[in-house]
């Protein structure tokens, strides 16, 4: 007898989103932000920065973080661990938050603030479901050392004060 094993290497792929903001003392009309992110593949890390944004919130920024973060995604793995400083973006994702605002948006015209980026978010996570593709958010302490972290929030800094910019690092494993 024979006795064959088959085994499944799951792919899974890191992306780690920050938000900036300058915060401004008196108006959002005066706020600049933008967003990190750092894709981790198997050979390289790619930051990316987007801005500059004007009239915005902190939490818009982590918001449009995980849009573009889903937008970028190019490569169908099988899970994609999305990690994010801000409690707010994780939690209404994981927590099914997101689902109910897009809901009561679409059928009931409840309006929640940032619902143009979580509907786009909600269509996203959506496509990725039906791909058979896993869309996990993890909080992680902001400015504890992570380096992912740390280096979104650079790419984030440079987003809101430089624009739009993309650089790759190489890994060596």
């Amino acid at each position: 007898m024979v006795l064959i094993t088959i085994s499944t290497i799951m792919k899974i792929r890191q992306i780690h989103i920050d938000g900036s903001c300058n915060n401004r003392a008196g108006s959002v009309l005066s706020n600049v932000g933008g967003v990190g992110i750092v894709k981790i593949g198997e050979t390289e890390v790619e930051c990316q920065s987007y801005g500059p944004y004007d009239r915005v919130t902190s939490a818009r920024m982590e918001v449009l973080g995980l849009f573009l973060a889903l937008r970028e995604i190019t490569e169908i793995v099988d899970k994609i661990e999305i990690y994010c400083d801000n409690q707010y973006v994780v939690k209404a994702v994981s927590e099914n938050w997101l689902f109910t605002w897009v809901f009561d948006y679409r059928n009931c015209g409840v309006l929640r603030k940032h619902i143009d980026l979580w509907s786009n978010i909600y269509d996203n996570l959506i496509k990725f479901k039906s791909l058979g593709v896993i869309i996990e958010l993890k909080w992680n302490r902001g400015h504890s050392g992570n380096h992912y972290n740390e280096l979104a929030d650079k790419y984030a800094t440079i987003g809101r004060i430089k624009g739009r910019t993309v650089e790759i690092i190489k890994i060596k494993r």
